[in-house]
């Protein structure tokens, strides 16, 4: 049952530390339930060690700089590569794919390929400028996008002629192959 839970709520993760993550974090919902099953007494100290254990020892990952500025006029992406991500402070996608961007900056960026995210849930010219619809249930947020001297090149999802959206899986390889970032960097460097 354990086992499934953590399937279900792990299936959008995008890395192997949010997967490990949920399976810790259901793991002991399941240890003290079963500690207050035996005992309630067993249960109420499992209970304080790991709030003791939380609250000394917290899960602090490791933070790395990025290469990502914040932009707020489109002017700022008039020369060289950008990578830009469109996205809003209230998704819970855009925050799942915001250390699979902050990786990619670290591992692209350079003087000719910039890494830039846009919050358009502020900037709304912006995002009518991409023409995305923005709102809680928008699956066009987040946008990725792969401007060149001021234009958009690429942008992941895009919206088909027929009007029907064509969805993105936002991981690493994906983006890397969408967007040829392997090919930009050797151009940018080159």
């Amino acid at each position: 049952f354990l086992s499934c839970i953590v399937v279900i709520k792990s299936r959008s993760a995008l890395s192997w530390y949010q997967t490990y993550s949920t399976a810790l974090q259901f793991a002991k919902l399941t240890s003290a339930y079963l500690f207050f099953r035996m005992n309630i007494y067993l249960g109420l100290v499992y209970c304080f060690v790991c709030i003791v254990r939380l609250y000394f020892l917290p899960d602090d990952e490791i933070k790395l700089p990025d290469e990502i500025t914040y932009i707020n006029d489109l002017s700022e992406c008039k020369n060289d590569y950008w990578m830009l991500e469109l996205y809003t402070t209230f998704s819970p996608a855009c925050q799942r794919v915001a250390p699979v961007f902050a990786d990619l900056s670290r591992q692209y960026g350079c003087d000719k390929l910039k890494f830039g995210k846009v919050d358009v849930g502020r900037n709304q010219a912006i995002a009518q400028k991409f023409r995305l619809k923005l709102g809680a249930m928008s699956q066009q947020i987040p946008t990725m996008a792969l401007m060149k001297d001021g234009e958009c090149v690429e942008i992941r999802p895009e919206v088909l002629s027929n009007g029907k959206l064509r969805r993105f899986h936002f991981s690493e390889e994906n983006i890397i192959k969408e967007f040829h970032l392997n090919q930009v960097y050797q151009k940018a460097n080159g």
